[in-house]
C-alpha cells in the first residue's frame, strides 16, 4: 500500500470554518475571580469543592474559575468572608470565542483547503530523500526536484503550502501548531548556515516533537542553552513568547554575538497533542493526550499526563493526602504524574536529547504561565541547591532586565518554587539540575495580567520583548562565568 504524501503541520483538526467546529468544551458563564490574599485551611477546604484554582491557594493573591452552577454561592461566600476580590473575566467562553475570531483567516485556510495527515512533515520527507543527511536537518531552499521518484514525492504546490501557511505566523495573535511548525521549517530552509531543525520524537498521537537549533560556527565544545516551552497545553503565551525569541535570535543583528558564542536549542511546543487539542476542543486543557494502561486509567478512561510531573527525578514523592498540585496518581486530575517516571513520549524525547549531549548545556530554561516568577531548584521540596545564592542573584539580575524592558510594568519574584509558589515533584527543572547536572536552571512563570491562562493577544509582543532581554542577560552572565 502506497504511503500518502502528507505534511504534518496541516492537520485537518476541524471540518468547516469557525461556525461549524467539532464539539468544543463550552465555558459559557464561567468566571475568573481573583482574591487579594492567601486562603486559610477552612476557606481552602470550602472553595476547593466549588472552584478550579488557576494559581496556588497560598499565593499573595489567588485566581480561580467558577462554574455557573456555583457562581452565586461563591460570590456570597467571598462577601461573607470579607474578601476583597475582582471579577477578572465575566465569561470565559466569550474570551475563547474572541480568540477564534481573531484567527478566522488562519482557521479557514487550514480547514477548508487541505486534506492531509499529521504523520509526516515536508521537512522529514525531504531529509529522508537526501543521502547522508545529518541528525539535524540542514536548512536550504527546497524545490520539488529535491525529492526523488519515490512514494514520498512532493510537488511544488505542496512546497508552496509551507510558504503560505508560515505566512500566517506573527506575534499579534496565537497560532495553531501547523502554522508554528511550517514557520520553523521555513526558517531552517532560509537560514541554512546557522538554523537547523530536528525531530527528537513523536507524540502518542503521532505529532513531531521539534527542536530548532540556532548557532553560528557550532562545535561540541561550544556551550548551549536549552529552552523549553508549551509543556502545559493551555499556557499559550509560552509557545508564543518562545517563538518570538526564536525570531529575534535569527533575524535581529544585535543578538549576533549571542549565537556566535552560544548554541540555542529551542523546543517551543513540548506538548504538541495537548496544544493542538486546546485549539480544537478544550481551551483549558493542561495535560498531554495519552491514554496509559494503568489500572485507574483503564477504569476511568481519563486521558492525559501532566508532563511537568513525569520527569524521573524525585518522581512520585507524594501521597494521596498531599495537595494534588504537587503531583497525583489519580488520572482524572490535571496533575496526574503518569504510571511511572518518563512514561510519556514527550519527556522521554527531551531526556534522551539532553543526555545525548553530555556537558553541552550550561542552562535549561522552561517557560510556563502564569505568575511573573523566576524560580530555581529545588521544586520537589523546601530545599535549596548548594549554589542557590548565585542562582538567586542571577535571577534578580534577570528580573531587573525584565522590569527595565517592560518599562516598569512587570515585576518578577525570584526564589525557589517551594518558597514562592508550591512544591511539585517530577518537574523538568529539578531533573535538569539533579540528573543532567545543568547549572543555570530556571522555571519562568510568565505574567497573566489579571487574565491568567487567557492572556490577551495584545500582550504577546510585550512579553516576548521582555523575554529576549532576560535571555540576553542570562547569556552574557553565562559567557562571563565560563
Amino acid at each position: 500500500m502506497k504511503k500518502c504524501v502528507c505534511l504534518q503541520f496541516l492537520i485537518p483538526m476541524l471540518t468547516t470554518v469557525i461556525a461549524n467546529f467539532s464539539p468544543r468544551v463550552d465555558y459559557s458563564g464561567y468566571q475568573l475571580l481573583e482574591v487579594d490574599r492567601p486562603l486559610n485551611s477552612n476557606q481552602l477546604n470550602y472553595l476547593s469543592k466549588k472552584v478550579d484554582f488557576w494559581s496556588e491557594p497560598y499565593d499573595k493573591s489567588v485566581a480561580f474559575s467558577v462554574s455557573p452552577l456555583n457562581r452565586l454561592e461563591v460570590h456570597s461566600y467571598l462577601q461573607n468572608q470579607s474578601f476583597a476580590y475582582e471579577l477578572q473575566i465575566p465569561d470565559l467562553q466569550q474570551v475563547i470565542e474572541d480568540e477564534l475570531i481573531e484567527n478566522f483567516n488562519e482557521e479557514g485556510y487550514l480547514n477548508n483547503n487541505h486534506s492531509v495527515s499529521k504523520r509526516d512533515t515536508l521537512w522529514q520527507i525531504f531529509a529522508e530523500s537526501v543521502q547522508n543527511v545529518t541528525n539535524f536537518r540542514r536548512g536550504r531552499k527546497i524545490s520539488a526536484e529535491d525529492f526523488g521518484s519515490n512514494d514520498n514525492a512532493v510537488s511544488s504546490s505542496q512546497i508552496n503550502e509551507v510558504v503560505k501557511i508560515s505566512s500566517f505566523m506573527d506575534w499579534t495573535r496565537y497560532h495553531r501548531i501547523e502554522v508554528i511548525y511550517a514557520w520553523m521549517e521555513r526558517l531552517a530552509n532560509e537560514h541554512r548556515d546557522f538554523v537547523k531543525l530536528q525531530r527528537i520524537g513523536k507524540t502518542a498521537e503521532g505529532r513531531d516533537i521539534l527542536v530548532i537549533k540556532i548557532g553560528l560556527n557550532s562545535s561540541p565544545r561550544k556551550p548551549g542553552i536549552f529552552i523549553e516551552g508549551g509543556i502545559h497545553a493551555r499556557e499559550w503565551i509560552s509557545p508564543a513568547s518562545v517563538t518570538y525569541l526564536i525570531n529575534e535570535l535569527v533575524n535581529n543583528p544585535s543578538l549576533t554575538d549571542l549565537i556566535e558564542n552560544l548554541d540555542f536549542y529551542i523546543l517551543p511546543i513540548m506538548n504538541p497533542d495537548g496544544y493542538a487539542y486546546t485549539h480544537t476542543t478544550d481551551r483549558m486543557w493542561r495535560k498531554n493526550r495519552a491514554l496509559d494502561d494503568s489500572f485507574l486509567t483503564t477504569l476511568t478512561q481519563c486521558r492525559g499526563v501532566d508532563l511537568n510531573r513525569n520527569w524521573g527525578y524525585k518522581w512520585g514523592t507524594v501521597s494521596l493526602l498531599d495537595n494534588p498540585q504537587h503531583g497525583t496518581g489519580l488520572p482524572c486530575l490535571e496533575t496526574y504524574m503518569g504510571k511511572g517516571p518518563f512514561s510519556e513520549h514527550e519527556t522521554q524525547a527531551v531526556r534522551n536529547f539532553i543526555l545525548a549531549h553530555p556537558r553541552k548545556f550550561a542552562s535549561y530554561i522552561t517557560f510556563h504561565s502564569f505568575g511573573s516568577k523566576i524560580m530555581y531548584p529545588w521544586s520537589y521540596a523546601n530545599l535549596k541547591v548548594k549554589d542557590w545564592k548565585e542562582l538567586h542573584n542571577l535571577g534578580v539580575h534577570l528580573a531587573e532586565g525584565i522590569f527595565e524592558a517592560s518599562r516598569g510594568k512587570d515585576r518578577y519574584e525570584v526564589g525557589t518554587a517551594s518558597s514562592i509558589q508550591y512544591t511539585a515533584t517530577g518537574g523538568s527543572d529539578d531533573w535538569a539540575r539533579g540528573v543532567a547536572n545543568i547549572k543555570y536552571v530556571y522555571l519562568i512563570e510568565l505574567p497573566g495580567k489579571g487574565k491568567g491562562f487567557l492572556l490577551p493577544r495584545s500582550w504577546i509582543q510585550h512579553v516576548g520583548t521582555t523575554n529576549v532581554e532576560m535571555i540576553r542577560r542570562l547569556s552574557m552572565a553565562i559567557l562571563n562565568r565560563i
